[in-house]
């Protein structure tokens, strides 16, 4: 007698590698933190040190990019440093649900807040019913 199992085999899906043309030791992924409500996303990332001048964000082909500079100058003066510069870079994959020309961005105390608002067609809604 055969058994059937239970466990239905994964299916492969393929994935899409990007090909990294970072250097590692310069470039960290800043911590992030993403909400999500029913009128938007909303990423928080910190990123101390960077400043508006230092600071892209884009959107291109459905990927938030995300890449910061610390505002450091090194002082001559200096006897002892364990504080390095590095530049912040992150991506994430969106989705056409996001309506990508209302993106809005707030840089506060080296916190980062992205506002990714959702399309009004994708936003959820409630239906109304009606007594026949």
């Amino acid at each position: 007698m055969s058994q059937k199992s239970l466990v239905k085999k994964a299916v492969e899906t393929p994935m899409v590698n990007r090909e990294i043309t970072r250097n590692p030791e310069h470039f960290i992924q800043p911590a992030v933190d993403i909400l999500e409500s029913q009128e938007e996303l909303k990423v928080i990332a910190d990123v101390p040190g960077v400043n508006k001048e230092g600071l892209q964000i884009k959107v291109e082909n459905g990927i938030l990019t995300l890449e910061g500079k610390m505002d450091y100058t090194s002082r001559q003066d200096t006897l002892f440093r364990e504080f390095a510069p590095v530049t912040f870079f992150r991506q994430f994959e969106i989705s056409e649900a996001i309506d990508p020309e209302k993106i809005q961005a707030d840089l506060k105390n080296g916190v980062l807040t992205v506002k990714l608002p959702k399309a009004e067609e994708r936003k959820p809604r409630q239906i109304p019913i009606t007594i026949s």
